[in-house]
């Protein structure tokens, strides 16, 4: 298994959040599969 993360700046203090995160994993059939997690809600923040 293995993961990709993607940060933005959200332009104060050098502060960096998670906006998505890639898993690629392999499947019981050796066949590669990607999950794809999206962050986009950051208003909160």
């Amino acid at each position: 298994m293995e993961y990709e993360d993607n940060f933005v700046d959200l332009g104060i203090n050098n502060i960096w959040v998670l906006e998505s995160r890639i898993i690629k994993f392999l499947d019981d059939n050796n066949k590669v599969n990607e999950i794809k997690y999206i962050f986009k809600e950051l208003s909160s923040i």
